[in-house]
């Protein structure tokens, strides 16, 4: 079960919460089984806000794509055995339930946009077909959206790529649980 919160903060509506809840659900089955709910919330943003989060909380003043704030400092908690250790027990119904609160993901939805376009035109997109152009760039947005909330649900848990080590673990769990993902 995940109590999703989707703050949606651009001009863009259609990214809804059905399509997060699906991506962070194959996440969830992958990652952290062992975890009957997790609540995390989602915040789709534009350049500004992106840059101004990085700038404080990252001291880089620059936009970037996908910032996430977890709420447990923990480096590794991806284990039922850690896990036990910052979850919190309530009851839903008649049934007890182990949460875990993640924290917050930032995603800027303008830069993910700017992506998209770049790498169909790469692909030799754009070529005088408007409807075709859109509907390509429109697939490439929801794969890096998907990559983005992912990459930022995989922060939240203690992952990071400071190292080459740490890079081929997280990239390599991404790339496994965005395979198994019906976009």
């Amino acid at each position: 079960m995940i109590d999703l919160v989707l703050n949606t903060q651009t001009d863009d509506k259609k990214y809804d919460r059905k399509f997060f809840y699906g991506l962070l659900e194959t996440a969830v089955h992958e990652v952290i089984p062992f975890v009957d709910k997790i609540s995390v919330s989602i915040n789709l943003v534009g350049t500004s806000r992106i840059k101004d989060l990085n700038k404080k909380y990252r001291g880089k003043n620059k936009i970037t794509d996908v910032l996430s704030f977890p709420i447990h400092s923990a480096k590794d908690f991806r284990n039922s055995d850690s896990f036990n250790g910052i979850r919190k027990e309530v009851d839903i119904g008649k049934e007890k339930h182990a949460i875990m609160d993640l924290g917050d993901i930032f995603i800027c939805l303008p830069v993910i946009k700017k992506e998209a376009k770049r790498e169909h035109l790469s692909k030799g997109g754009f070529l005088n077909n408007p409807a075709k152009d859109e509907k390509a760039v429109e697939e490439i947005l929801r794969h890096k959206l998907a990559q983005m909330t992912v990459h930022g649900f995989l922060h939240l848990l203690g992952y990071d790529h400071h190292s080459p080590e740490e890079e081929n673990e997280m990239f390599g769990l991404q790339d496994k649980i965005i395979n198994n993902i019906v976009l």
